[in-house]
């Protein structure tokens, strides 16, 4: 399906959904590049609402405007923190400042003393992989194309060795099929193993 030249929105689901139904072209390419004042408000990037980041990926909190362009609240903390613009930044100016919130602000993306996450502290991404977000984990490593080859001092592992892991406990499960999924996802995305970097 092509989706070039189309605009986003609520209507299609953002585009982590769209990347989700198998578009993997993004649907803004080729728009005009330009900050949205009410988004950026001066200092880019910020800390601005990170405090909450965790909490919302871990609860797969959905935004609560239903006028909104977000699905997910996640979207909105990440892009308003980035000052990026989904609907006017170019896809890889937008991909690229977030990549400069996660240099800028990197504790924001380690969670600590999340209930039933057994890495403490660790990853934002191992988080979504624990709970399953996979529009998350699709964003971050299609769209956002952060470093997911992170080793957490709690447990010596990247993501891919915690995906792997949570496989094999998991391995005949109902989400045995969700985790080879994201595996597969990451790995083409250039995860490895901490053994491998």
């Amino acid at each position: 399906m092509d989706t070039s030249g189309t605009t986003r929105g609520k209507g299609m689901g953002y585009a982590p959904k769209a990347i989700l139904m198998g578009v993997l072209a993004w649907p803004f390419a080729g728009l005009a590049a330009g900050p949205n004042e009410a988004i950026t408000g001066g200092q880019c990037p910020s800390n601005e609402g990170l405090a909450s980041l965790c909490t919302a990926v871990s609860l797969l909190q959905e935004d609560r405007d239903p006028d909104s362009p977000y699905v997910y609240a996640y979207q909105r903390i990440v892009d308003k923190a980035a000052c990026a613009d989904y609907e006017h930044d170019e896809a890889d100016r937008y991909s690229q400042k977030v990549r400069d919130l996660w240099v800028a602000h990197p504790s924001a993306f380690i969670c600590k003393n999340i209930p039933g996450f057994d890495v403490n502290p660790g990853s934002i991404l191992k988080l979504a992989a624990r709970y399953q977000f996979k529009d998350f984990l699709v964003m971050s490593a299609q769209v956002w194309k952060v470093d997911l080859n992170q080793v957490d001092d709690a447990d010596g592992r990247t993501l891919l060795d915690y995906v792997d892991k949570e496989l094999e406990l998991k391995r005949g499960t109902v989400n045995e099929p969700s985790l080879r999924q994201y595996h597969d996802m990451l790995r083409k995305a250039g995860a490895k193993r901490a053994s491998e970097l």
